[in-house]
C-alpha cells in the first residue's frame, strides 16, 4: 500500500498548486513530521472544506488516514472527492484502491471500471479489477484482465505471477504452473522466485496425487503411465517438471498387476 500511495501522491503533486492550497498542505506536512497526526487530519479537512475541488488535499488526507488504519474514513473522503470532480483519475484510482483494501469488492469494481474509462491503458486499473473479480470468484473476468496486463507489459513478472494465482484458484493447474514458471524466468527478485517455487511444488504434488488417483481406476491410463509418465500425464492435461516426473515415476514403480489384491492402497498414501 505504501508504494501505491506514494505513486498517487506523485501524480497529484504534478497538478497546479494555488498559494492557499500550498500553505495548508505545507502546514499539514509539518504537523505529520512532528507526530501531530490528528492536527494534520484537521488541517487537511479544513483545506478540502475551503477548496472542495482540491484533489491533492483529498488524496493526501485519505492516504494519511489509511496509514493510520482508518481506511473507512479514507473511503468517505475519497467518495466526496469523486463527487466533486468525477473525471479526475487520481482520486478515482485512490478510491478504487481503498475499496479493494477494505473488502468492498463491488465498489472497487465500479470505480475500477470508471478508472479504466478515464485511462484506457491503465495497468493498475486492470490489476485492481482482476483482484476484485478474483475475490468475487469471477475467474474468467479476472483472467481476461490479467491477460490484458501481460499484453500491455509482457516482461513484468508480477503480471505472470498474478495469472498463475488466478488460474490456480480457477482449478487450471497446468496453466498455473506454466505461469509461475514464466515468472521464474523473468524475475530476478529472490522473494518472488521463492513464492513461485513453493507454488509450483504444491501444484505438482497435488497433480501427482490426482494422477495416481486416476490411475487407480483406469488400467489403460496406468499402463501408459508406466511406459511414458511424461506423455501420459500431458495427454490428460497435467503439467509437471522433470523433477516431478521423476517423483511420479518412483511412485509408479510400486504398482503391481491387477491380479494381486491390495494394489490400490499405493495410490492413497
Amino acid at each position: 500500500m505504501a508504494g501505491k500511495a506514494t505513486s498517487i501522491i506523485s501524480e497529484v503533486d504534478s497538478l497546479p498548486l494555488p498559494a492557499d492550497e500550498w500553505r495548508w498542505l505545507h502546514q499539514a506536512d509539518a504537523l505529520v513530521a512532528s507526530g501531530r497526526i490528528e492536527e494534520a487530519v484537521a488541517q487537511l479537512k479544513t483545506l478540502v472544506h475551503a477548496l472542495p475541488d482540491s484533489t491533492r488535499g483529498y488524496v493526501r488526507l485519505a492516504n494519511l488516514l489509511r496509514q493510520w488504519r482508518r481506511a473507512g474514513e479514507a473511503r468517505e473522503i475519497l467518495e466526496t472527492a469523486v463527487a466533486h470532480v468525477p473525471n479526475c483519475p487520481v482520486s478515482r484510482e485512490a478510491l478504487a484502491d481503498v475499496c479493494l483494501e477494505i473488502g468492498r469488492y463491488d465498489d472497487a469494481i465500479r470505480h475500477g471500471r470508471a478508472l479504466l474509462d478515464l485511462k484506457k491503458r491503465s495497468i493498475h486499473a486492470r490489476d485492481l479489477l482482476s483482484t476484485a473479480y478474483l475475490h468475487r470468484g469471477q475467474y474468467d473476468r479476472a483472467l481476461r484482465l490479467t491477460d490484458e496486463m501481460i499484453r500491455l507489459d509482457p516482461f513484468e513478472p508480477a503480471h505472470h505471477f498474478k495469472r498463475g494465482v488466478v488460474l490456480q484458484q480457477a482449478g487450471h493447474l497446468s496453466g498455473s504452473c506454466e505461469a509461475f514458471q514464466r515468472t521464474l524466468e523473468l524475475s530476478p527478485e529472490p522473494e518472488l522466485q521463492e513464492a513461485c517455487r513453493m507454488a509450483i511444488d504444491l501444484l505438482e504434488r497435488y497433480q501427482i496425487r490426482q494422477i495416481l488417483t486416476i490411475a487407480s481406476d483406469d488400467m489403460l491410463f496406468r499402463l501408459r503411465l508406466l511406459r511414458d509418465p511424461l506423455d501420459a500425464s500431458q495427454q490428460r492435461g497435467f503439467s509437471l517438471s522433470e523433477t516431478a516426473i521423476a517423483v511420479l515415476a518412483a511412485q509408479l514403480s510400486h504398482l503391481v498387476p491387477d491380479n494381486q489384491p491390495g494394489w490400490r492402497q499405493y495410490y492413497y498414501h
